[in-house]
């Protein structure tokens, strides 16, 4: 990829490897433009990595009275979920209503009324109105003093960092250049305009210049970082804010739908989440000053989130001994400057040009990424047709771009049959089974044939997972993943819900992946010691 690069002319270069520049490089491609995508960590290692994992219009919004902004987020759930059914599943929501809550039973059926009503027939399920018994009989576990009923409603999950992979296949199936761990050093300026990059290889060592048309930035919360080396210095467009997140065992804390909560301490809205053998809960919201790298949750935003969880869930008695892993994620907010709290704070996005030419798409959301890509596009292609000549072979046709093969389309029909007979075949336990077919679809096939050539690699890499050693082999080969980190946080959730967050699988996986990449034993004891340090960061709130 890297080398292809070098050696064609590009009409654009999109600089972040998150889910929106994800999205604008599928875009181009599709529309007909030759375009590269550079990350400088991982594929969703930023923000679209930390997220609640959520695909939602924001319902939440409309006690803000966004109604533009739910609007367009139910319309993008529902594109997801007919073009990407395997990534994005339909998730029920209950929303408990206490004693005293700002917003009453009626408050919120009106609320959810409208809501089911914007997706215009396409929600992924209409709501219905519970009593307070109703709602027990739903989550046993729910705290029943004060609590007058509430709803039940649909919105959606993903996997995060796994969606924002499956863009970047897509976007290289449809001819563009993609890679990960490349560092843009610097933007080129010439005769006052922008023409491309120097970029760094970080596993080959070289640097070199792209040259490209057009540089889009879509790099989330950096992209001040990267309008700051601009000559014409503009200022900044962020007010990032940060939202913690905790994992919990679900022996802990065992839920049947997600819950919306509220915080006793300031009426925020809090989420807990079934997520697999795991139960997610989330987020936080701190205006955050500083460096957007590195950021990890502190000690009293997972207080906050567990003090959420024990006053609608006090019989689960949840302390800090039961967190499995903590995370911080960068929201890209608008309004650097702005009066006001966070809650003032812009959920849109923009779409701005330098004077220098250099694209910048700042703000919005997970489940806006689609258009957001859309938009940075149309401006794109206006530029590429007015400035270069360079004409769109097509319009935008993500909207109905599916994000999966005919084939994925049938197991997604009748999984429990490809489940089982996987299972059977292979001698894998059906949550094995089931996780190779949902993970991989059509590409599970040379993992299977692994496992028929050495039943040894069906061994699990964290006992309770469902992770197995012959997966290492695709994540390096056909995923791009490149470091200890891209295995253990991105191509599975061992760094999230493992007992010891990956530790003592590490080292397995590190001689599995020296063996697919050549490391060396120096190499490998590096990409060890960088695990634990990232291990040791994101544990940094227990003292």
């Amino acid at each position: 990829m890297v080398q292809w690069m070098r050696e064609q002319p590009l009409d654009c270069l999109v600089i972040g490897g998150g889910i929106t520049g994800a999205g604008i490089a599928l875009d181009a491609a599709l529309r007909g433009f030759s375009v590269a995508l550079l990350e400088r960590s991982d594929f969703g290692s930023g923000t679209s990595g930390a997220s609640s994992k959520l695909i939602h219009g924001g319902l939440r919004y409309l006690e803000q009275a966004r109604l533009g902004l739910v609007l367009e987020g139910v319309r993008e759930r529902s594109a997801l979920l007919r073009n990407a059914p395997h990534r994005v599943r339909r998730l029920p929501f209950l929303v408990p209503v206490y004693e005293g809550a700002p917003r009453g039973r009626l408050a919120l059926e009106a609320g959810l009324v409208l809501y089911d009503g914007m997706a215009l027939l396409r929600a992924p399920g209409l709501h219905r109105p519970l009593g307070a018994a109703s709602l027990r009989a739903l989550e046993p576990s729910l705290v029943p003093a004060g609590l007058r009923g509430g709803a039940l409603f649909w919105d959606c999950a993903t996997d995060d960092a796994r969606l924002t992979l499956e863009v970047v296949r897509a976007a290289t199936e449809a001819g563009a250049l993609a890679a990960n761990h490349l560092r843009v050093r610097s933007l080129m300026v010439e005769k006052g305009r922008v023409t491309g990059v120097i970029a760094r290889d970080e596993l080959g060592g070289s640097t070199f210049p792209l040259d490209a048309r057009v540089v889009v930035n879509a790099t989330g919360p950096w992209v001040d970082e990267v309008r700051r080396a601009l000559p014409s210095a503009p200022g900044p467009l962020l007010r990032p804010s940060r939202g913690s997140h905790v994992v919990l065992p679900r022996s802990r804390l065992a839920l049947r739908h997600a819950v919306v909560m509220r915080s006793p301490r300031d009426g925020r809205v809090t989420f807990a989440i079934p997520w697999g053998e795991a139960t997610l809960v989330g987020t936080t919201e701190v205006e955050h000053e500083g460096s957007a790298d590195g950021v990890v949750p502190t000690g009293a935003e997972v207080d906050y989130l567990l003090e959420v969880v024990a006053r609608h869930f006090p019989t689960s008695g949840v302390g800090r001994d039961d967190v499995l892993s903590a995370w911080s994620g960068l929201r890209p907010l608008l309004g650097a400057g702005a009066p006001g709290g966070l809650s003032a704070a812009s959920r849109e996005f923009v779409v701005e040009e330098s004077r220098e030419g250099l694209l910048t798409v700042a703000g919005g959301k997970l489940t806006g990424y689609r258009l957001m890509a859309e938009r940075t596009v149309d401006r794109l292609a206006s530029t590429l047709r007015w400035q270069f000549r360079r004409k769109a072979r097509r319009g935008c046709t993500t909207r109905h771009a599916v994000l999966m093969s005919p084939d994925d389309v049938m197991v997604t029909k009748a999984p429990e049959r490809y489940y089982d007979r996987l299972a059977h075949d292979l001698g894998l336990s059906p949550d094995t089974a089931r996780h190779l077919l949902a993970t991989y679809m059509r590409r599970h096939h040379p993992i299977a044939t692994a496992v028929r050539e050495d039943g040894s690699l069906a061994r699990r890499l964290v006992e309770g997972l469902p992770y197995i050693e012959a997966e290492v082999k695709a994540w390096c080969g056909e995923e791009m993943c490149a470091s200890l980190a891209d295995a253990l946080r991105r191509r599975t959730h061992i760094f999230q819900k493992a007992p010891d967050q990956g530790l003592e699988a590490a080292a397995r996986v590190a001689t599995l992946m020296a063996a697919e990449l050549g490391w060396d034993a120096d190499r490998r004891e590096a990409e060890l010691g960088a695990y634990r340090a990232l291990v040791a960061a994101s544990r940094a709130w227990r003292n």
